[in-house]
């Protein structure tokens, strides 16, 4: 991989590694917030993040959409979330 080249690790990832305290680093932790649709309505749970592991900085959301048997995760684009 180039050094232009960036790829992506899921936040809880991160979390696990004995060597990284992300709260001191000032990493936003999402997990566990509740993701509502345009219309307001809920949509599901923040389940993860993917994110630049050199920076920290959250490039994707991952929420778990849908009900209980029909449960999956989808990404959802930081810049399409609030």
């Amino acid at each position: 991989m180039t050094q232009n080249q960036s790829y992506l690790v899921r936040l809880s990832d991160l979390d696990r590694d004995d060597q990284l305290n992300l709260s001191d680093q000032g990493v936003y932790n999402p997990r566990g917030n509740t993701a509502y649709g345009y219309n307001g309505e809920k949509i599901g749970t923040v389940k993860d993040a993917l994110v630049n592991p050199e920076t920290g900085r959250i490039r994707y959301l991952i929420v778990d959409v849908g009900g209980w048997f029909s449960s999956k995760e989808v990404a959802v684009p930081v810049g399409e979330a609030r």
